[in-house]
């Protein structure tokens, strides 16, 4: 029988990963950090998720404060938000009703040669805008999501 040699404990000490290597003497967000944008699916995803929230938030305007009720202006009749309106560049809004452009409120979108024309996701029977109402949606469904986390 052959004879075991002896385990030299210094030596099991001396040999780590490479991981340990990399992550010897650094923070846990500075591990995570590195990690994170290492990972193409993750940094992809992030630019996608900040390019969505950036389109949402300023195409159609955001609401600061108030009750985000809809209420008349007395001067001019028309319906507004109350609170303060930051208006964003898209023209049409996601609460007034507009005289409606095609048969029945189909898309006005061309994909070629591209036109997104005035309602590239059409609108409802009462005239109102698809694209403002998704912007809408998509920035109080993101309100939701940062005030939950």
């Amino acid at each position: 029988m052959a004879k075991k040699k002896p385990v030299d404990e210094t030596q099991l000490n001396r040999e780590i990963t490479i991981e340990q290597r990399e992550t010897e003497g650094l923070s846990l967000g500075t591990i995570v950090r590195r990690r994170f944008l290492r990972h193409k699916a993750a940094v992809t995803s992030l630019i996608v998720l900040l390019a969505i929230t950036l389109l949402a938030f300023t195409s159609v305007g955001t609401v600061i404060g108030g009750t985000g009720n809809l209420v008349a202006d007395a001067t001019t009749g028309r319906l507004t938000v109350d609170g303060l309106r930051v208006p964003g560049w898209w023209q049409y809004n996601w609460y007034e009703n507009y005289d409606v452009e095609n048969l029945g409120g189909a898309p006005t979108m061309q994909l070629w040669p591209f036109d997104p024309g005035q309602h590239p996701f059409g609108q409802d029977t009462l005239g109102k805008d698809i694209f403002a109402r998704v912007m809408r949606g998509i920035q109080q469904s993101l309100t939701v999501v940062l005030i939950v986390v």
